[in-house]
C-alpha cells in the first residue's frame, strides 16, 4: 500500500504473522538520487519474487514531470529492508510501452532469472536486469491486447484477448548475458542416433567413450556395452592408461560444454561433438546441468564396469587418483556455479576478475556472447578466477584508499572466495563415497582447493591470508569490520587446514607418511599462530581444538593462566594423546616443578602414569603423598644408574636414605645405600693435588668407578701413599665394590706388588731383622692384621707369581726377608687368634 512494504508469515492452519512493515520512500529516493535523478514522487507499479527478496518496478516522476523508470531489488531477510541494487531503465530500454497511451500504472513485469518481461497491454520488453549493456527486445504477439501474464513452472505465460495462451519459448528471446529456461530437460532429449554414429566413427578413445555414455543416457546398456566391445578390457588400475586419458578428456569436455540450444554459441562449438551441452539459456541452470551429466557420468563408467579400471594418472605435475580428478571437475563446476550465484552482489570485483582472466587465455567475446558467456562456460577457468580475485585484493592494497577503504574490499574477496569454497565443501563431503577410487593401495588425495600449482589455489589463499591479516586486521580501527575480518580469516584457515588433513590422511599407510605430517603440523601452526599473535585466543583454541594441535592449546592455557581449561583438554583429548604431549612439553621446556606440582593436583592424575617413564621426578611426587619407600626405591635405582657426576650419586643417596628412616620399615636397603655412600667418602677423600694432577675438576667431579679409585690411590702421584700405609688399605677395602672376581684378583695383586716395591729389598742387611717392621709392606700387613683383615694379606707363592715382581724373584735377601717377615705375620695372626 503506496510506499509500504509488509512482509507476512504463512503458515497452514495458523493464524498469518506480520513480520515487519517498511516505508521505502526515502531508500527508494535515495537510489534514485544516487543514479543522478532528483524526484518528487514515486510510483511502486509491480512486484515479484527474486532471489534476495522482492524486485520492484518504481517510477520516479521529477519536477519537471518527467518520469525515471527502474527495476529496484530489496533484500527483505531482515528489518529494514535495503536497496540490494538499482537497475535504471532508459527510454531505449522500455520503447512503445511509454509511448502508449496505457500510462505507467499499466506496466508490469514477469522476472525470469536475469530477464525481467516488462509488458502492457499492448507489448512486452525482454530486458537483462543486472546489465545495462544487453540487447533489450520487442516481442511482437500479433493483434489483440494482452490481458496478462504468469509464470508455469519456468514457461512465463501470457494471455492475449486474440491468441489467447501464449508461452515464450528460447528462439524468441535473444539476450547477450540473458536468457530463459523454457524446458528443464535432460541431454539425452538431444541425442540422436546420427550423434552416436557420427562418434564411433571418429575410431578413437574419447568418440566411443562419448558414443557409450550417450547410449547409456538412452537407457541401452546393452548398446553402450557394445559400442565399447574390448576397448578397454585389457586395462588395469596402473599409471596414465588410455582409460583414464580418455576419462578425463571426456569429463572436461563435459565441465567446459558450450549451451547446445543457444544459437549465440552456434560458430563457437568445437569439431568434437557435445555430450553434455546444456538445454537450458541460462548460465545457472547451463552450471546445474553440468552437475546433473557429471553425475551421470560416473554412474556410466561403474554399470560398465570401468571404474574399477581407473588407476593414477599424472595431473598438473601431481600423480593423483583419476576418480578425484573427476570429483575435482564437479568441485569446479560447483565452485563456478557458486560464483555466478554470488555475481550481482560483487557485479564490478566479479566482472574485473572475468576480464583479467580471459585476457590471459587470449578470449575475445564474438556476436552476441559476452565476456560471462565465455567465463561461465569454460568451468576450468574457476582456478584462474580465484588467482586473479587474490591478485585483485593485492592491488586493491597498494591503492590510494585509506585503511577502511582497503579492508571493506578485502572482506567482499574474503566473502566471495569463502562462499565458494563451502560451496565445494559441502559438495565433497556430499559425494565423497560417489568418487572414492577403488582396489588396494595408497590414494594420495591432494585437493585442488589447498594444493600448489597451475590449476590449484593453494598458493593464492595463503597469500589472501597473509594480505587479510597485514592490510586488513592489523591495519582497520573498526572494531566491528576488524571482527568480520577476523572471522573471515577464521573460516579460509578452516578451509585450508581441513584439505590439508585430508592429504595426510590418505598418505598414511604410506613412507611419505612422517615427512607429510610434520609439514602439516608446522603449516598448522603457523597458521593458528596469526591469531596467537593478535591475541584472539578463542579463535585460536577453535581452529587448535578442531585440528589437535596441542602446543597451541598449551600455549593458550599458559598466557591466560587457565588451568581448568587445561585439565579440560587433559580429559577431552585423552584418546589423542594430549596428556603426554603434555608432560613431554612440561620436561622440554624445563618446568619439571610445575609438572610435579601439576601431578599432585585435582586434574592431574592422567599425568601421573607417565611419571614412571621419568624416574628423576616421581620420586618428588610419592615425597608429597608421603610414600616413602617407593620415593627411596626410585632415588637408589636412580644412584645405581649414575655414572657420571659424584654430587648427582651422593645426593640421590642422600635422598634415598633420609626417605627411608623416614619410613616406618627401612628394610635391607639401608645397609646398600650406607655401602655406596662409603664408596662415595673415599672418592672425596682423593687428594686435590691428585686429581689436578690428572687433570679432574675438583669442583665438578667426575663420578669414579672402583678399579679407577684404586689406581688413584696406589698411584706414585698420590702424595698419601708415600709412607701411609693407610692408603694401600683403603685401596684393599675397595677391591669390595668389584664384582668380576678376575678383575679383583688382578688389582689385588697390583696393590701388593706396588706395596712390596716400595721398599729396597736388595740393599737391606738381612741380618738386620728388625728392619722388617719398619718395612711399607709389613706395615700393611700389620695393619690389616689390625684390622682384622687378614684374608686380603697374599700367600708368599700368590706374591711370587706377580709378574711385576718378576724382578725380585731370584733375589735371595728378598726371599729370606719375605720368610722373616710371614713366619712375624704367622705369628702375630695366630696371637691374635
Amino acid at each position: 500500500a503506496g510506499h509500504s512494504l509488509q512482509k507476512w508469515q504463512l503458515c497452514s492452519g495458523e493464524m498469518e504473522v506480520l513480520l515487519f512493515e517498511a516505508d521505502l520512500a526515502r531508500p527508494l529516493r535515495e537510489a534514485f538520487v544516487e543514479a543522478g535523478h532528483d524526484v518528487q514522487d514515486l510510483l511502486l507499479l509491480d512486484m515479484q519474487a527474486s532471489d534476495v527478496g522482492v524486485m520492484l518496478l518504481v517510477a520516479g516522476v521529477q519536477d519537471t514531470s518527467q518520469v525515471k523508470y527502474a527495476l529496484v531489488a530489496v533484500g527483505t531477510e531482515d528489518a529494514p529492508p535495503a536497496v540490494c541494487w538499482f537497475r535504471e531503465l532508459t527510454a531505449k530500454d522500455l520503447g512503445p510501452l511509454t509511448r502508449s497511451t496505457q500510462g505507467d500504472s499499466a506496466l508490469q513485469f514477469l522476472l525470469m532469472g536475469e530477464v525481467a518481461l516488462i509488458y502492457n497491454s499492448a507489448h512486452v520488453v525482454a530486458i537483462p536486469v543486472l546489465s545495462n549493456k544487453g540487447d533489450v527486445e520487442l516481442l511482437d504477439f500479433g493483434p489483440g491486447q494482452i490481458v496478462g501474464g504468469a509464470l508455469y513452472g519456468q514457461v512465463p505465460v501470457f494471455f492475449s484477448t486474440f491468441n489467447g495462451f501464449i508461452s515464450v519459448s528460447p528462439t524468441e528471446i535473444s539476450l547477450n548475458d540473458m536468457s530463459l529456461t523454457i524446458n528443464d530437460v535432460a541431454p539425452e532429449a538431444s541425442i540422436s542416433d546420427s550423434n552416436i554414429e557420427e562418434l564411433t566413427q571418429q575410431k578413437d578413445n574419447v568418440g566411443l567413450l562419448k558414443a557409450a555414455f550417450l547410449l547409456y543416457i538412452r537407457k541401452q546398456l546393452a548398446q553402450s556395452k557394445a559400442a565399447l566391445g574390448n576397448l578397454f578390457s585389457g586395462e588395469t588400475n596402473s599409471i596414465d592408461t588410455m582409460l583414464g586419458t580418455a576419462v578425463l578428456q571426456t569429463s572436461l569436455e563435459l565441465i567446459n560444454d558450450v549451451p547446445a540450444k543457444d544459437p549465440r554459441w552456434a560458430d563457437q562449438k568445437s569439431n568434437r561433438l557435445s555430450v553434455g551441452g546444456s538445454n537450458s539459456l541460462q548460465i545457472v541452470h547451463q552450471l546445474e546441468e553440468k552437475q546433473r551429466v557429471l553425475q551421470w557420468f560416473a554412474s556410466f563408467l561403474k554399470d560398465l564396469h570401468l571404474w574399477e579400471k581407473l588407476g593414477n594418472v599424472t595431473h598438473a605435475n601431481r600423480l593423483i587418483s583419476t576418480t578425484y580428478i573427476l570429483q575435482e571437475h564437479a568441485e569446479k563446476v560447483t565452485a563456478t556455479l557458486a560464483l555466478k550465484k554470488a555475481h550481482q552482489r560483487y557485479v564490478e570485483v566479479v566482472d574485473k576478475i572475468i576480464e583479467e582472466v580471459l585476457i590471459n587465455h587470449n578470449k575475445i567475446a564474438v556476436g552476441s556472447l559476452t565476456n560471462q558467456d565465455l567465463f561461465y562456460r569454460q568451468v576450468s577457468l574457476i582456478p584462474d578466477a580465484i588467482q586473479q580475485l587474490v591478485r585483485w585484493s593485492e592491488d586493491v592494497v597498494f591503492t590510494e584508499q585509506n585503511s577502511l577503504q582497503v579492508a571493506t574490499h578485502l572482506v567482499s574477496a574474503n566473502s566471495l572466495l569463502l562462499e565458494m569454497l563451502r560451496a565445494v565443501s559441502e559438495l565433497r563431503e556430499r559425494v565423497a563415497a560417489l568418487y572414492h577410487p577403488t582396489g588396494p593401495g595408497v590414494w594420495e588425495r591432494k585437493l585442488w582447493t589447498t594444493a600448489s600449482g597451475s590449476e590449484c589455489v593453494g598458493s593464492s589463499l595463503t597469500l589472501q591470508m597473509q594480505v587479510t591479516v597485514t592490510h586488513g586486521v592489523k591495519s582497520v580501527g573498526d572494531p566491528q569490520l576488524k571482527a568480520e575480518l577476523l572471522d573471515q580469516l577464521l573460516s579460509l584457515v578452516d578451509c585450508v587446514l581441513d584439505g590439508r588433513k585430508s592429504h595426510v590422511e590418505s598418505l598414511r599407510e604410506s613412507s611419505a607418511f612422517t615427512t607429510v605430517l610434520h609439514q602439516y603440523e608446522a603449516d598448522r601452526l603457523a597458521y593458528i599462530q596469526l591469531f596467537m599473535d593478535e591475541e584472539e585466543y578463542e579463535r585460536a583454541a577453535m581452529l587448535a581444538e578442531k585440528y589437535l594441535d596441542f602446543q597451541i592449546l598449551i600455549d593458550i592455557c599458559e598466557k591466560t593462566n587457565n588451568k581448568d581449561k587445561l585439565n579440560g583438554y587433559i580429559e577431552k583429548f585423552n584418546n589423542q594423546g594430549f596428556s603426554k604431549f603434555l608432560f613431554t612439553w612440561y620436561i622440554r621446556e624445563q618446568k619439571q616443578a610445575s609438572l610435579v606440582q601439576h601431578c599432585n593436583e585435582r586434574g592431574g592424575e592422567q599425568l601421573v602414569p607417565l611419571l614412571s617413564e621419568q624416574p628423576s621426578l616421581s620420586w618428588l611426587h610419592d615425597l608429597a603423598l608421603r610414600r616413602y619407600k617407593p620415593a627411596a626405591h626410585t632415588l637408589g635405582a636412580l644412584a645405581q644408574a649414575e655414572t657420571q657426576l659424584l654430587q648427582r650419586k651422593k645426593s640421590q643417596l642422600s635422598l634415598a636414605k633420609l626417605a627411608l628412616l623416614a619410613s616406618p620399615d627401612p628394610g635391607p636397603g639401608l645397609e646398600h645405600i650406607n655401602s655406596a655412600l662409603t664408596l662415595i667418602a673415599y672418592q672425596e677423600q682423593l687428594p686435590s693435588s691428585l686429581l689436578t694432577s690428572y687433570g679432574y675438576d675438583s669442583d665438578n667431579m667426575r663420578l669414579f668407578s672402583p678399579s679407577e679409585l684404586i689406581k688413584l690411590y696406589i698411584s706414585e702421584e698420590n702424595p698419601a701413599c708415600t709412607d701411609d700405609c693407610i692408603t694401600f688399605k683403603t685401596a684393599l677395602d675397595i677391591l669390595g665394590y668389584i664384582e668380576d672376581e678376575q678383575e679383583k684378583q688382578e688389582l689385588n695383586s697390583e696393590i701388593w706388588s706396588k706395596a712390596v716395591m716400595k721398599d729396597s729389598w736388595v740393599d737391606m742387611d738381612p741380618n738386620s731383622q728388625s728392619l722388617v717392621q719398619q718395612m711399607f709392606f709389613f706395615r700393611l700387613i700389620d695393619l690389616c692384621i689390625l684390622r682384622r683383615c687378614e684374608d686380603m694379606v697374599p700367600s708368599i707363592e700368590d706374591l711370587l707369581a706377580c709378574e711385576e715382581l718378576s724382578q725380585l724373584k731370584e733375589n735371595s735377601t728378598f726371599h729370606y726377608m719375605l720368610q722373616v717377615g710371614y713366619e712375624h705375620f704367622t705369628k702375630h695372626t695366630v696371637m691374635a687368634m
